[in-house]
C-alpha cells in the first residue's frame, strides 16, 4: 500500500482509543508518524505514561536517564513513567520513526486468572524493563503499518482491529525487551477426552437425521475408529453404536413433545428409514413405544 502519512496522521489524531484486556487497561494518547528534519530534536523531558519508539529509517541518538544510545533502522526503545529522556536526529541521515504513546495500568483481579496472569506479566515487563534500546525482532514495523492501513482503508470493523493491533504492539514490545525466551507460567489445559466427547456428542446431534456409523464420525473428527470407541466407552460406558442410538432416541423424545409432528416426519428427522424402524429402536433403546412416550410427555 502506498502510504499517505499525512492523511493517516490526521485520522489517527481524531480517534479515541481506550480498551482493556481482562484487567489490563490501555488508553492511547497518540500514534505518531515522525519524520525528523535536519537539526530537529526533543529536549530532555519525562511523562507519566509509556512511549514505544520504532526507528523506521535514518540515524540518531537517544539519551535515557543520562545514558546515550545510538539509534538506527530497526531499533526499538520504550520509555516509561518518570524516565528522563531526549532524542536527537543525525543531521546527515535524519530519523524517521513510528511511535505509540499510551497509559497502561492494572485494575483489580482478572475474571479469567490465566489471561489475567499473562496481562500481569506483560505489564510487569513493560514497567520494569523499559529504558533500553534493542533490535526489534517481533515485526513492529509490520504492526504499525498494519494499523495505518486499517485506518486509511476503513474496512469493516477497523476500529476493533486497530485495538487488537495496539495490543499486539504491546506484546511485541514486551517480547523485545523481556529477558525470558519462553513462557514459564501455566495456561488453561483442557481434558482431551472430555473435549473430544463434546465434539462427538455435538456431531451426532448436528447430524441426527443421517445414518451415522463409527467410521463416518471418526473421519469427520480426525480420530481413528479405535480412538472413537475408546473415548465413548470411557466417558459414557457405551459402545459407539449404543451411544448413537441413545442420542437419536433422546432426539425422538423431544420431537414427540409436539403432537402435530407425525411419526414418519420424526423418522426422517432422526435418520430412521421408516416408522417401523423408528418404533423398534425407540422401544429397544428407550424402553417404551413412541405412543407411550408421547402420552407420558403429554401428562408431564
Amino acid at each position: 500500500m502506498d502510504i499517505d502519512y499525512a492523511r493517516i496522521q490526521r485520522i489517527l489524531d481524531e480517534i479515541e482509543i481506550k480498551f482493556n484486556i481482562e484487567n489490563l487497561f490501555i488508553s492511547v494518547d497518540f500514534i505518531n508518524i515522525q519524520s525528523f528534519a535536519q537539526g530537529m530534536y526533543f529536549d530532555y523531558h519525562m511523562h507519566s505514561n509509556y512511549e514505544f519508539h520504532y526507528i523506521v529509517d535514518g540515524k540518531g541518538v537517544v539519551n535515557i536517564n543520562g545514558k546515550e544510545y545510538n539509534l538506527e533502522m530497526g531499533d526499538f526503545y520504550l520509555t516509561g513513567p518518570g524516565i528522563v529522556h531526549a532524542q536527537f536526529t543525525d543531521d546527515n541521515n535524519p530519523m524517521f520513526e513510528y511511535a505509540l504513546k499510551c497509559s497502561i495500568w492494572m485494575e483489580g483481579e482478572a475474571a479469567n486468572c490465566f489471561t489475567g496472569n499473562e496481562c500481569r506479566h506483560i505489564f510487569d515487563i513493560l514497567r520494569k524493563h523499559h529504558g533500553k534500546v534493542v533490535k526489534d525482532s517481533n515485526s513492529l514495523r509490520f504492526l504499525f503499518e498494519k494499523a495505518f492501513e486499517e485506518v486509511y482503508l476503513k474496512k469493516p470493523w477497523y476500529y476493533m482491529e486497530l485495538k487488537n493491533i495496539i495490543f499486539e504492539i504491546l506484546v511485541a514490545s514486551a517480547r523485545n525487551i523481556a529477558e525470558e525466551f519462553i513462557a514459564d507460567y501455566d495456561i488453561p489445559r483442557k481434558n482431551i477426552n472430555n473435549s473430544r466427547m463434546e465434539f462427538i456428542k455435538s456431531f451426532i446431534n448436528d447430524n441426527v437425521d443421517k445414518v451415522l456409523t463409527a467410521d463416518t464420525i471418526a473421519q469427520h473428527l480426525f480420530l481413528s475408529t479405535r480412538q472413537l470407541a475408546r473415548i465413548v466407552k470411557e466417558e459414557t460406558g457405551c459402545s459407539i453404536h449404543e451411544y448413537i442410538m441413545l442420542q437419536k432416541v433422546e432426539k425422538v423424545r423431544k420431537l414427540l413433545g409436539n403432537p402435530q409432528t407425525k411419526l414418519h416426519q420424526i423418522a426422517e428427522m432422526t435418520g430412521f428409514s421408516s416408522e417401523f424402524h423408528l418404533s423398534s429402536a425407540v422401544k429397544k433403546w428407550g424402553g417404551k413405544s413412541p405412543g407411550e412416550l408421547r402420552k407420558e410427555i403429554k401428562h408431564v
